[in-house]
Order: structure tokens, then sequence, then C-alpha cells
């Protein structure tokens, strides 16, 4: 999922932020064998095993 969100068009327009989920056991009870996971700043998740690449896009223009 890193990559290709690294490889979207305008990924310039967003930041990642990486989080270990095993190093926090209320992320790791939260997504346990979900990983990995895509939340939006706000918590909203976004995607889990791959990318919504359409749900990320619209997300990302207030939709």
């Amino acid at each position: 999922m890193l990559t290709q969100l690294q490889s979207i068009d305008g990924a310039d327009s967003f930041q990642l932020q990486l989080v270990e989920i095993d190093a926090d056991a209320a992320l790791r009870a939260r997504y346990d064998t979900r990983v990995p996971v895509l939340e939006g700043s706000d918590g909203e998740l976004l995607s889990e095993y791959f990318l919504d690449e359409i749900g990320l896009r619209n997300y990302l223009n207030g939709g």
C-alpha cells in the first residue's frame, strides 16, 4: 500500500505517517490482522489490506 500511495499523482498533497501497529496494544486490538490500514487525519478508515484509490481521492477532495 505504501508503494501505491507514493506513486499516486498528487501524492505531494498529503502527508503519510507510518505507525507500527504492533507497538501499541490498543492499535493492535483495533486492527489485529487487518493491516495495512489507511486512515484519514480525522481517523476515518479509508482502506484496509489494499489501497482504495478512488476512496482516497474522494476523501482528499472533501467528499
